[in-house]
């Protein structure tokens, strides 16, 4: 099951950043802050209508340790603080990327992604990646540097035509 939402996550990424990418190209440069706003406001409605099920689920375990803020304070700091790092700044670097690089090499830093979020997981953990695990972080970003070489060289040595 893991692999079958590993590739779903993949696809589902590749299709956004397709996207994203079109949808930029036919927006004014001076939009990106808006279009970035559109994205986070469209996130957020997401969010809430999943909330019902979620609920339903049993995933949301906070009204089983209180809304308040003594007992969620900082589930509700860290919630804040993620939202806007790997949100807002995030989904806001992403647009800039993704005007300013081609698609097949912006889609190279959805994979650094999992690299920065799989370091970030062990490091709340407090343990270093099993030998398995830092084979797999290894392989990634070295499919990474390869493939963003082969693009980088490819786009230098193809001839840019006359005016």
């Amino acid at each position: 099951m893991g692999l079958l939402f590993s590739i779903g996550a993949v696809i589902l990424w590749l299709a956004f950043s397709w996207l994203n990418q079109r949808a930029l190209l036919k927006l004014p440069p001076h939009a990106s802050g808006v279009w970035t706003g559109l994205m986070m406001a469209g996130a957020g409605v997401g969010t809430l209508c999943l909330l019902p099920t979620v609920h339903a689920l049993d995933l949301l375990k906070l009204p089983s340790r209180g809304f308040s803020l003594p007992m969620a304070g900082q589930l509700y700091l860290w919630g804040f603080v993620i939202a806007m790092m790997s949100s807002v700044i995030g989904a806001w670097a992403w647009n800039a990327a993704s005007r300013r690089l081609p698609m097949v090499l912006s889609g190279q830093l959805i994979a650094l992604e999992s690299l920065f979020a799989t370091l970030l997981g062990l490091w709340f953990h407090h343990r270093l990646p099993t030998l398995l695990e830092a084979s797999g972080l290894a392989a990634v970003l070295i499919g990474v540097f390869m493939a963003v070489r082969i693009i980088l060289t490819t786009r230098e040595s193809t001839p840019v035509p006359a005016p």
